[in-house]
C-alpha cells in the first residue's frame, strides 16, 4: 500500500506544547492544593471567628481548585488527543519509508493506546518499529534501537 510523508512537526508542537501547559498547571495546582490544606487546618483549629468567615475562605478555595483542575483535566485531554494523532502520522511515515511491512499498521498503533493490558507496550513498539525505519529504511528489523528511548 502506498502512502505519502507527511511532516509531524505541527503535532509535534502542539503535543509538546499541551505537555508544558499541563507541567504549569501542576506547578500552580501545588499551591492550590496548600491554600486548600491551610483553610482546612484553619477550619479544623477553629481559627475562624464566624461561620460565614469559614464558608467563604471554603468556597474560594473550592473554585480556585476546581478552576486548576478544569485546566489540568483540559490540557490533559488536548495532549493526548495530539499524542494520538502523533503516533498514527509517525507510523504512516515509517510505512511510507520502509521498503519491508511493518508489524503494525498506524490505525492499531493508535488503537493499542486504548486497549488494555496492549497499552503497556504495543504502542511503544510500533514507535520502536518506525525509529528503526528511519534509521535503516531498507532492513529495519536489524537496526539498533537506542535504550535510552525505552
Amino acid at each position: 500500500m502506498f502512502c505519502k510523508y507527511r511532516n509531524p512537526f505541527a503535532f509535534t508542537v502542539l503535543a509538546s506544547a499541551f505537555i508544558g501547559v499541563m507541567i504549569l498547571v501542576n506547578g500552580i495546582a501545588i499551591f492550590g492544593y496548600l491554600e486548600q490544606r491551610a483553610v482546612l487546618t484553619n477550619i479544623q483549629n477553629d481559627a475562624y471567628e464566624t461561620e460565614a468567615a469559614r464558608q467563604a475562605a471554603e468556597n474560594g478555595t473550592a473554585l480556585r481548585i476546581g478552576i486548576i483542575e478544569f485546566f489540568r483535566y483540559a490540557a490533559g485531554f488536548f495532549a493526548q488527543i495530539t499524542l494520538y494523532f502523533w503516533t498514527y502520522r509517525i507510523v504512516k511515515n515509517a510505512h511510507a519509508m520502509s521498503a519491508v511491512p511493518l508489524r503494525f499498521g498506524p490505525g492499531w498503533a493508535v488503537a493499542y493506546w486504548f486497549i488494555p493490558i496492549l497499552n503497556f507496550f504495543r504502542p511503544y513498539q510500533a514507535l520502536a518499529d518506525a525509529f528503526r525505519v528511519t534509521e535503516k529504511p531498507e532492513n529495519w528489523k536489524w537496526a539498533k534501537f537506542p535504550a535510552i528511548v525505552g
